[in-house]
């Protein structure tokens, strides 16, 4: 019996060393975060000595943590319970790539943003494994190749900002699978093809911003399934075909953006319905016909641009119109070339005429052939110059004249002293 108790205590013994033992081999739940951050930190052949990165170390302490514990770094948060949540890294001087950064260990990251530095290499396809993430921040690097398809894992983002880089190809079609993304930004890459109807999927979308690619193809009418869409940016792209009169049924759209493209036909009387369109940007493409006075509808309107087209008709009542156009320009279209008819220019205010309560278009033959401000601020500098010229010969010319007549009068008053 007594040989039975010590054999238990022994055994017992036995299990509590090695659960000590073990337990000093097994890492922190929050370690292998710790140790993938810094390995990617390694890896990295640059980063800002002052930023964030310089607090990246393992002998980090606080009093609820480990040593391993990444939480009080800076650019990083956690989470009520220790996991890192986001990684914020914005403009940190960042040169390498993302090779070397391990997505599996950041299951729970809802928040991965290193725009404005020097990232280069490909998207890994391993960034789908990121689930619980709802802001990608990849903008204004060097990233290069293609939009992986696994991206339509990340089905919880709400911010997808890849501008700014070297990406190529077509935009993939599980993109518009991500049914609650709100934002998304793809501007100034080498993206081509065409923008697929299936855009028209993502109902959530609230901007939209491709510009400055070699997209090309027509507009997609299932844009009009995005109703809460109010920014729409296509311009800088080789879009062909026409506007579709859908757009029209956008009605919440505050910028519509398609300048520099190969539209043709007439601009749709329907864009009139945009009422809340502040900035509609239609020049440099191949539209005909008038402009349509639809348009005058456009009450929100600031920022209208139809110029390098081939547009007819009097925009004189559209000019009336709008009295708060900040900037309106016709310039290069086939309008008839009547000072006394046309606004051919890109000043700061239309000018405009009342005449008994009416609006006329005001006679402005000396602005025909200008189109863009740099060329009205240097005449507006020169105008200044003149009058400035002018007035200070003229002060010069008066205050002569009362020298003259002051010293004329002392020398009257000196002769009739001497009589």
């Amino acid at each position: 019996m007594k040989m039975n108790v010590k054999s238990s205590i022994s055994l017992f013994a036995i299990l509590i060393v090695l659960d000590l033992v073990f337990s000093s081999f097994t890492p922190h739940p929050h370690e292998d975060q710790a140790d993938a951050l810094i390995t990617w930190k390694t890896s990295l052949s640059h980063f800002n000595i002052t930023g964030a990165l310089a607090t990246w170390n393992t002998n980090t302490t606080s009093s609820h943590t480990t040593p391993y514990s990444p939480c009080k770094w800076q650019g990083i948060v956690c989470s009520h319970n220790g996991r890192v949540e986001k990684i914020q890294l914005g403009n940190e001087g960042l040169v390498g790539d993302l090779k070397n950064f391990n997505f599996s260990s950041f299951h729970d990251l809802s928040e991965l943003q290193l725009s404005f530095n020097n990232l280069t290499g490909s998207i890994p396809p391993q960034i789908g494994k990121l689930k619980s993430l709802t802001y990608l921040g990849f903008s204004e690097n060097k990233f290069h190749g293609l939009i992986p398809s696994t991206i339509r894992n990340l089905t919880n983002l709400l911010f997808l900002k890849l501008n700014g880089n070297q990406i190529s190809g077509t935009i993939p079609n599980e993109l518009f699978h991500l049914s609650q993304l709100q934002f998304l930004y793809l501007d100034n890459n080498r993206l081509v093809g065409s923008i697929a109807p299936s855009i028209g999927q993502i109902k959530s979308l609230r901007e939209l911003d491709l510009s400055f690619n070699k997209l090309s193809g027509p507009i997609p009418t299932t844009l009009v399934n995005i109703s809460i869409l109010a920014v729409l940016a296509m311009q800088n792209n080789q879009i062909n075909g026409s506007i579709p009169e859908e757009i029209g049924q956008m009605f919440q759209l505050r910028y519509l953006l398609l300048g520099s493209n190969q539209l043709v036909g007439s601009i749709p009387p329907s864009l009139g319905q945009l009422i809340f369109v502040s900035m509609l940007y239609l020049y440099d493409n191949k539209l005909t016909g008038p402009i349509p006075i639809e348009l005058a509808h456009l009450t929100a309107l600031d920022y209208l641009d139809l110029s390098s087209n081939q547009l007819t008709g009097d925009p004189r009542e559209l000019i009336c119109a709008l009295p708060e156009l900040i900037s309106f320009n016709i310039s290069h279209n086939m309008i008839e070339e009547n000072s006394s008819l046309i606004y051919k220019g890109n000043l700061p205010k239309p000018p405009r005429l009342f005449r008994n309560g009416e609006c006329v278009a005001a006679n402005i033959s000396r602005y025909l052939h200008t189109f863009d401000n740099s060329n009205i601020n240097k005449r507006n500098c020169k105008d200044i110059i003149i009058i400035v010229l002018f007035s200070g010969t003229f002060i010069l010319l008066v205050l002569f004249g009362v020298l003259l007549k002051r010293n004329t009068m002392k020398e009257i008053k000196s002769k009739w002293e001497g009589q």
